[in-house]
């Protein structure tokens, strides 16, 4: 399904797409360390669900690097193709994975109101998830952000253009929702009010402790 949130008289519009019935699978490219990444979907926050999760400019990857080595942890993480950059947090937290205190700075989470643009630490991939060497399993591991985060998501356009979104991420692995807003270099809202069918997830979010003032 698709929303158009909302048009200015410049034609301004954002568009949120749907995906809360799973149509699109985002299937994790994974890296083994050998050089050959098993590729799966592509998401483009500029399409609907129905689309086809090929590779192509503006895309974003669910990614997973295996940890190889006896000290080097799984990362997930969302990288861009072509062009995307997500937000990070500014600041490290801190958190402990096989009885090893470790620090990271992971992708920073939207909270209700807050806009996405240029002021916010932006890079090619966000980390959102570590687990234990040799394991792809996520149970036991170390997330970084919510089961239910709001992540900023920027295209890049042309030299200084961007258009900017966000996606709805569920449980370290599903997108429910993502949006972006059409004109370039114009700042997009994190849903408030919420559009009526996220009301549930939207309160959940709305008691989370927000990390940026």
């Amino acid at each position: 399904m698709c929303l158009l949130a909302h048009v200015t008289p410049a034609q301004a519009a954002v568009v949120i797409h749907d995906n809360r019935d799973g149509t699109f699978k985002w299937d994790r490219t994974i890296y083994l360390g050998d050089g050959n990444p098993l590729y799966g979907t592509y998401l483009d926050i500029r399409k609907p669900p129905s689309q086809n999760g090929e590779a192509a400019s503006g895309t974003l990857l669910n990614w997973f690097s295996f940890g190889y080595t006896g000290s080097s942890p799984g990362l997930y993480d969302i990288r861009g193709e072509g062009g995307p950059e997500l937000a990070w947090n500014e600041e490290f937290i801190t958190y402990i994975l096989d009885g090893e205190t470790r620090s990271t700075i992971p992708l920073n989470e939207f909270a209700s109101g807050e806009l996405v643009d240029s002021t916010y630490d932006w890079r090619v991939y966000g980390l959102h998830y570590v687990t234990l060497p040799f394991s792809f399993d996520m149970n036991g591991g170390a997330p970084l952000i919510a089961p239910l985060a709001y992540l900023g998501v920027r295209i890049k356009t042309g030299p200084t253009s961007y258009n900017y979104g966000w996606i709805l991420y569920e449980n370290w692995t599903n997108p429910l929702m993502w949006a972006y807003e059409t004109t370039p270099n114009t700042p997009i809202q994190i849903p408030i009010p919420a559009p009526a069918t996220l009301a549930p997830m939207f309160t959940l979010l709305c008691l989370r402790r927000r990390r940026r003032s």
